[in-house]
C-alpha cells in the first residue's frame, strides 16, 4: 500500500497451487484465516482513491482485478478468468451533519471461460450502476440502494436487465443484542428482438437477532423468506422459509 497527500494506492496478488493443503481441506471452520484459502487460483487487486478536498468529503476510487483458476491447464477442469472493473464516486459528510452518505458506482465483471477446456460455460458480461445512501438517524443505522444491471451473454442473442432495490436497517438494542432487517426487490427483463418482457420478479425479507454473550462468544436467531416468480415457465416459482441459529465461540491455543 502506498499513501500520499490525496492519493491512496493498494495492490495485491495472490497465487495458490493445485497441491496447496489448508484446514479448509479438513472441514474446519472459520477460526483461523487459513480456512478462507482456496488452491488452484490467481488473484490480482488493484485499488486508487482520490481525494481532492482537504476536509475529505468527496473521493474517487478506481478498481481493477482479476482472478482465474486452473493453473496446471488440467482439460478435465472448467478454465474460468473473472476481471472486474469499478469506478465509484462517494460523499462522507461529517457524522454530526445531516446529510447522508452517498456512492454511484460503476462495476463491470467480465467472465471468460479460457480456451482449451474441454467445458466450458457461455461468456457473460455483467454492467452495475449502483446508486447508495446511508444514514445514522436516532441509533439506527439506514442504507439503501438501487442497481441497474445488464447481463450480456455473448454466446445467445439477447440481454438481460435487472432493476435491483434494497434497503436495511440495524439498530443496538442494549450493549448486548443487534437487530438487524432488510428487504429487497428485483425485476428481470429480457431484450430479445428489440421487444423487452419480463422474466422474473423476486422480494426477498430477512430479520436477524445477534446476541454478544461470555468470552467472544456470539448467538444469532434469523428468519428470511424468498418469493420468485418465473414468467417464462422454465423455471417454478419460489416460496422459501428460512430459519437459522447460530452459535460461535471463538478458542485460540498458541504452541
Amino acid at each position: 500500500a502506498i499513501e500520499i497527500p490525496k492519493f491512496r494506492l493498494i495492490n495485491s496478488y495472490e497465487r495458490l497451487g493445485p497441491d496447496f493443503r489448508s484446514y479448509s481441506d479438513l472441514a474446519s471452520t472459520n477460526i483461523t484465516w487459513l480456512s478462507g484459502l482456496t488452491s488452484n487460483r490467481e488473484i490480482l487487486d488493484n485499488y486508487l482513491e482520490y481525494r481532492p478536498f482537504d476536509f475529505d468529503p468527496l473521493y474517487l476510487d478506481l478498481r481493477f482485478s482479476r482472478i482465474r483458476n486452473n493453473l496446471d491447464d488440467d482439460n478435465d477442469v472448467e478454465m474460468n478468468q473473472q476481471t472486474n472493473y469499478g469506478a465509484g464516486l462517494r460523499f462522507i459528510p461529517e457524522e454530526y451533519e445531516w446529510l447522508p452518505q452517498a456512492a454511484l458506482r460503476l462495476k463491470i465483471l467480465d467472465t471468460l471461460a479460457v480456451a482449451g477446456s474441454q467445458y466450458a460455460s457461455n461468456d457473460v458480461t455483467d454492467r452495475d450502476i449502483i446508486f447508495e445512501l446511508s444514514k445514522r438517524l436516532y441509533g439506527i443505522d439506514l442504507n439503501t440502494s438501487y442497481t441497474n444491471r445488464k447481463t450480456l451473454d455473448n454466446i445467445e442473442t439477447f440481454g438481460t436487465y435487472t432493476d435491483i432495490y434494497n434497503i436495511r436497517a440495524a439498530k443496538e438494542l442494549t450493549d448486548m443484542v443487534l437487530l438487524s432487517t432488510g428487504w429487497s426487490h428485483s425485476n428481470t427483463y429480457k431484450d430479445q428482438n428489440d421487444t423487452r418482457s419480463t422474466t422474473a420478479r423476486e422480494d426477498f425479507f430477512d430479520i436477524n437477532t445477534a446476541l454478544r454473550l461470555w468470552a467472544g462468544a456470539k448467538l444469532s436467531f434469523g428468519y428470511s423468506y424468498e418469493n420468485g416468480m418465473d414468467t417464462t415457465g422454465i423455471l417454478g416459482d419460489t416460496n422459501i422459509n428460512t430459519y437459522s441459529t447460530t452459535f460461535s465461540w471463538p478458542f485460540s491455543k498458541y504452541f
